[in-house]
C-alpha cells in the first residue's frame, strides 16, 4: 500500500512540473518571395518566435534588379554585342541568359519584353513565388550573361543585379502584424505586404 501511495505521488509530481514547464518557443526565419516593383524582385525575411506569434521584430529585405536595369547596355561595348534600341534611346542587349533559359528582347512601345522559349514574358511569369525563387537563386550564382543567338556567351561585365539587403529591428510588441510596406516605402506597397505575407504563410508548427 505505501509503495502505491508513494508512486501516486510521484505521478502527481511529475504532472504539477510538466504544468509548470514554459512552453517551447519556437525560432524561424521564413522566406517570401515576389516582385516589389516593375524592375525589381525580392526576397522577404521575418524574424518569428512562436511564443510572442505576431511580436515580429526584425525584417530583412534582399533586392535584385530585373534585366530592365541590368541588361542596359553600356555604349562601350555597343559594337561587340546585338543590341535594341527603345524609343528612349536606351540600349538593351538582345540576348542574355538566366540559367539555362536563353531570353531574346522585344520593344513594346516604351517598354521591353523579355522571352525564352517556354516563357512569354519573363515579368509576368515572376508574378508566381516559386518563379521568383529560382530567378534569385540564377543571379546569387552568377549564372545571368549576354550571349549570342547562338548562345555564345559574352565576356563583359553587366550591372550588378543584386542590390543590397535591407535589415530592420525594432522594440516593443506587435498585437498584430505590422504593415509591412511602412519600412520600404520606394516600393509598391501592394507587392511589398504581398511577400511579407507570403514570408509569414510559411510559419508551420508556431502554437506553443
Amino acid at each position: 500500500m505505501k509503495r502505491l501511495i508513494k508512486i501516486l505521488i510521484m505521478l502527481l509530481f511529475s504532472m504539477i512540473v510538466i504544468s509548470c514547464e514554459k512552453p517551447k518557443c519556437i525560432k524561424l526565419n521564413p522566406q517570401g518571395y515576389g516582385l516589389i516593383n516593375t524592375d525589381y524582385v525580392g526576397i522577404a525575411t521575418l524574424a518569428y518566435n512562436s511564443c510572442t506569434p505576431y511580436n515580429v521584430n526584425e525584417l530583412t529585405l534582399e533586392k535584385y534588379r530585373l534585366p530592365s536595369l541590368w541588361a542596359i547596355v553600356d555604349s562601350s561595348i555597343l559594337s561587340n554585342l546585338e543590341t535594341v534600341e527603345t524609343l528612349e534611346g536606351i540600349f538593351y542587349a538582345k540576348y542574355l541568359n538566366i540559367g539555362p533559359k536563353q531570353f531574346t528582347v522585344e520593344v513594346l512601345d516604351e517598354n521591353i519584353k523579355y522571352r525564352s522559349e517556354d516563357i512569354d514574358d519573363l515579368y509576368i511569369w515572376l508574378e508566381t513565388e516559386a518563379n521568383v525563387k529560382w530567378y534569385c537563386e540564377q543571379v546569387k550564382l552568377g549564372n545571368v550573361y549576354f550571349n549570342t543567338i547562338n548562345n555564345i556567351k559574352y565576356d563583359v561585365v553587366i550591372r550588378e543585379p543584386i542590390v543590397d539587403m535591407v535589415n530592420i529591428t525594432w522594440e516593443g510588441k506587435n498585437d498584430s502584424l505590422p504593415n509591412f510596406s511602412d519600412y520600404f516605402t520606394e516600393f509598391d506597397s501592394v507587392l511589398i505586404n504581398q511577400i511579407f505575407n507570403r514570408a509569414y504563410s510559411n510559419i508551420q508548427n508556431t502554437n506553443p
